[in-house]
C-alpha cells in the first residue's frame, strides 16, 4: 500500500443562499453544474461570443458551438455546404 497523494487537490466553492452558506467540491456534479452556470453567465456578461473569430471573420458563437457544428457536418457529410 502506498501513501501516494491524489493528483488533484480537493477544491471547494462557497455557495451563499438566503438560508446560509455551504461548501461544494468543484469536482462533484453539483460543483460542475455551478461552475458551468457561472461560466455561461460571466461569458455572456462580457460578450465573449462577440470577440471570437474564425480565420479572421467574426463567428458570434461560443467555441463549443463551433466544435459541435464541425462534428455534425462530418457525421452528416452533406453533398453541398
Amino acid at each position: 500500500m502506498s501513501n501516494a497523494q491524489p493528483l488533484v487537490k480537493q477544491v471547494k466553492l462557497m455557495v451563499e443562499t438566503a438560508a446560509g452558506s455551504y461548501d461544494v467540491d468543484i469536482y462533484s456534479e453539483e460543483g460542475l453544474r455551478l461552475l458551468t452556470t457561472l461560466w455561461l453567465k460571466s461569458s455572456w456578461q462580457h460578450k465573449i461570443s462577440y470577440q471570437l473569430t474564425w480565420q479572421g471573420l467574426p463567428i458570434i458563437q461560443l467555441p463549443e458551438d463551433m466544435l459541435m457544428m464541425q462534428e455534425l457536418i462530418y457525421k452528416v457529410s452533406p453533398m453541398w455546404l
